[in-house]
């Protein structure tokens, strides 16, 4: 579990190339072209200034009430969605190509005193749009209870604590926590210290980009690597991700490809069948002698007939049954068209490798080669001094440790410092002083073989 050593000798076990963030250096990798979007992005750290001139100063926490005020002023930390009112959605089934042909039909029947025609007419009309309408709605609600399952979290200082907050409650000024593993949940600047940042959803460049106090990690970005506190600079709307969301919004449609299609369709069945209409009208008048009342009335029927009256109310409520279909299995459809996208993909490329998990760790049995004296119990309360016991956990093993650890026993200890976990050196350590004694000593908590392998014989292991 971990090393007992003098403070000397825990200097000593670090005489290794290191990182900025105390992480053994890996190969030098050769240099790489920027992509135009990196340098977009970096142009906007340069450039950049605060929601009120200039760049925030560092932060050093907001209590509740301050970051209520900021809150009414600047709005929530999230994007706004492109929401059509229920009432639209309503009004959208009563028109189009085919619900204007049976528009034409009604009016007519009723014109000519068909009062039960029309009234069927017309209640096939509302019946259509009810329909669809139902159907839209109740997916939509499934695909936002979905949403509100799964809101991002924060980590920030707040009323002189840690504490984990709703993300779309950050305000600007807020001081937060941005540690490897976490997503960067605005726009920060770094108050001191360096990580790695993964901006692939932002460039499209592949390898994580390393960030100091000079930079400004976005929203939509990873940090991969190391951990520092920083201090929220924007929010929502006025975030790099927040600007380009809106600029893509303004040039998307919300009908999907199948929609245009059916509208080309139903217009040309329309013209076709008024074209059939008037050719039946014309033809009844000029040959049979018919009277004008009755010619009317039996083109109505070949209108009424010839055309295809709910395709479109099939369709979209076709794609609401599937969106709500989805969200059971925990898929968020933030649009009807993305089913009919999805559908015509051959091959889904992902890069989560493995077995899908639920993030989450649980102590099933025991299993341990405990030294002499030792037990669970102690055990778990060592590895909690390899981890920031006096804040939120931020990973699943740090949840499972610190949830079963008895933590009153570590306050009988003073963390001195912190390293987080890396990717490099899989591991996590801490320095650590002991209140009652004053001794100070070195802790780590990894595999067997990451601690034998960075060990020397001066050390005594413990595990």
């Amino acid at each position: 579990m971990g090393l007992n050593g003098s403070e000397k000798d825990a200097a000593a076990f670090e005489e290794k190339p290191t990182s900025p963030l105390g992480a053994e250096m890996p190969p030098q990798k050769p240099q790489r072209r920027q992509s135009v979007l990196s340098k977009a992005v970096s142009e906007h750290d340069v450039n950049a200034t605060g929601p009120m001139g200039e760049l925030l100063p560092p932060s050093k926490g907001l209590t509740t009430e301050e970051a209520e005020e900021l809150l009414a002023k600047y709005g929530r930390n999230e994007l706004p969605e492109k929401r059509t009112p229920s009432w639209l959605i309503y009004v959208r089934g009563l028109w189009g190509p085919m619900p204007a042909a049976l528009w034409i039909a009604i009016i007519i029947e009723f014109a000519l005193e068909n009062w039960p025609d029309g009234a069927i007419l017309l209640v096939i009309q509302i019946a259509n749009a009810t329909i669809g309408w139902f159907e839209t709605i109740k997916a939509g609600d499934a695909v936002a209870a979905l949403k509100n399952s799964l809101k991002p979290t924060a980590t920030v200082y707040r009323d002189s604590k840690w504490q984990q907050i709703d993300a779309a409650l950050l305000v600007p000024g807020d001081l937060v926590k941005l540690a490897s593993g976490s997503a960067v949940p605005a726009d920060c600047s770094i108050n001191e210290g360096v990580i790695d940042v993964d901006e692939a959803a932002l460039t499209g460049e592949s390898l994580p980009v390393t960030m100091g106090p000079e930079h400004m990690p976005k929203m939509g970005s990873n940090v991969v690597r190391g951990e520092v506190e920083g201090t929220v600079q924007y929010t929502g709307t006025l975030t790099f991700f927040g600007k380009t969301a809106a600029l893509l919004q303004s040039v998307e449609s919300d009908l999907g490809n199948i929609h245009v299609i059916l509208a080309r369709v139903m217009i040309a069945l329309c013209a076709i069948s008024f074209v059939l209409c008037m050719c039946c009208f014309i033809y009844l008048l000029a040959r049979f002698y018919e009277s004008f009342r009755r010619a009317l009335q039996f083109a109505v029927v070949v209108l009424v007939v010839s055309i295809p009256i709910a395709l479109e109310i099939v369709v979209t409520t076709t794609l609401a049954v599937g969106s709500k279909h989805l969200s059971k299995h925990k898929i968020i459809v933030t649009k009807l068209s993305a089913i009919e996208t999805m559908s015509g993909v051959n091959m889904l490329c992902s890069d989560k490798t493995g077995t899908l998990t639920l993030n989450k760790m649980e102590i099933q049995e025991q299993c341990f080669t405990f030294e002499e004296g030792s037990d669970l119990h102690s055990t778990l309360v060592l590895a909690a001094l390899a981890a920031k016991w006096r804040e939120p956990p931020r990973d699943a093993l740090d949840t499972m440790v610190l949830g079963a650890a008895d933590l009153d026993e570590c306050d009988n200890y003073e963390q001195l410092s912190f390293l987080p976990f890396d990717p490099t050196t899989k591991r996590t350590a801490a320095t650590l002083g002991d209140r009652p004694t004053g001794v100070i000593f070195y802790w780590t908590k990894a595999a067997p073989h990451r601690i034998l392998q960075n060990g020397s014989s001066r050390f005594d292991f413990t595990a």
